[in-house]
């Protein structure tokens, strides 16, 4: 039986931390001598260090990057900046791509136990999967050290002193034959755990650090029909398939162009366009007018009707009263046999203003709706 720690003392697996971080906080460092790259102030370090983020690993990596590592250095003391500022250089945050996630995971920007967060990488501890951003607070995960309730995710356990009651896990450089990784990463080679696996494009000297379980000077998949050794190594989207030990599409998905349910059916990271329900390639978008490029079967290209700069993909319009549920309606005579009188050309335009799916995916009974309740719609007998 372990005994409840102290609850005022800072817990032993985050102390550990706070003393392998980084080594930012040089006890050397006199703040009013510091400069670094030049920089004129704290904010532009924020800046370097999130734009060099953001070409590392995209844009939509590190949401709010600046405005997160600027407010915490805001509220961090002078000394606390001037030693994060010093870490930029002298901790090689800038030298590399998974470096530059350290100086994230660095005092005073990161936030301790039961602080606030919109994601994990605002949490101390991220890079080695120490905390967990959950229901917008920093926890640790069961099977860490704790002394409260408001550390942990889940609860502290006080019989056996860790989170959830787990066992508590090994550290990364400890032991893990036996005993979980807190990182969830334990290395076969070793058996000695080490950091979380790095994701695509980070550097690496070893397979195990990979996600991808490749390394290549940076961690790498397999494309489609190149070998593999579990799902992991191929790029995303692909499955190994065991039959011939080579990434390719999985089998029950849906091929580009033809009928799909929901994005996830659709093979090779395609999107499902709407309304035809096809898949086409991720990111398409706009359609060609008259050729019908970029379209699913059975629709067409077509001007937005709100706005002539963009296109969209269309049902073909039919014939019907406008207080019918049916196919979509056009405000001008465009279907074969269709006698569309001013009236309701006037009513099916202010329709498709209010709702332009009206005039594109279908006339459904939303549309129908909007004829009773439109001045415009007025003037339309026999509704």
């Amino acid at each position: 039986m372990r005994p409840v720690r102290d609850e005022r003392a800072v817990t032993a697996v985050f102390r550990w931390w706070l003393t392998a971080s980084l080594g930012l906080a040089l006890a050397t460092l006199v703040a009013s001598c510091v400069s670094v790259l030049d920089l004129g102030d704290y904010e532009e370090g924020a800046q370097v260090l999130c734009d060099h983020l953001n070409r590392c690993f995209g844009a939509g990596a590190y949401q709010g990057c600046y405005e997160h590592v600027a407010s915490g250095l805001d509220a961090g003391s002078a000394e606390e900046r001037a030693a994060w500022l010093q870490g930029v250089t002298d901790a090689g945050c800038l030298a590399a791509c998974t470096a530059g996630k350290s100086c994230l995971d660095a005092t005073p920007v990161c936030h301790v136990p039961g602080a606030s967060c919109a994601q994990p990488e605002h949490c101390c501890g991220f890079t080695t999967a120490l905390l967990e951003c959950q229901e917008g607070r920093c926890c640790l995960p069961d099977g860490n050290a704790c002394a409260s309730d408001a550390e942990c995710c889940t609860s502290c356990d006080s019989t056996t002193g860790t989170c959830g009651g787990a066992v508590e896990c090994a550290k990364v450089g400890e032991d893990c034959s036996t005993t979980p990784c807190c990182s969830g990463n334990c290395s076969p080679d070793s058996n000695r755990c080490v950091e979380p696996c790095r994701a695509l494009n980070e550097e690496c000297s070893q397979n195990d650090q990979c996600c991808s379980g490749i390394c290549e000077g940076a961690c790498v998949c397999r494309e489609q029909g190149a070998s593999c050794d579990g799902d992991q190594s191929c790029c995303h989207g692909l499955v190994c398939d065991p039959s011939t030990s080579r990434c390719a599409l999985p089998v029950d998905c849906t091929p580009l162009g033809e009928d799909c349910g929901t994005v996830a059916t659709c093979c090779n990271d395609a999107a499902t366009c709407a309304p035809g329900g096809c898949c086409l390639p991720a990111g398409a978008s706009g359609c060609s007018v008259g050729g019908d490029s970029g379209c699913c079967p059975g629709t067409f290209c077509r001007l937005d009707l709100q706005d002539d700069a963009k296109t969209r993909c269309c049902t073909p319009a039919g014939c019907h009263r406008p207080c019918e549920v049916g196919v979509p309606l056009s405000p001008t005579n465009v279907a074969a046999g269709c006698q569309v009188g001013v009236a309701e050309a006037a009513c099916i335009r202010a329709v498709c203003d209010d709702l332009p799916e009206c005039c594109c995916v279908g006339w459904t009974q939303a549309c129908v709706d909007l004829v009773a309740g439109l001045n415009a719609c007025v003037a339309v007998t026999g509704c």
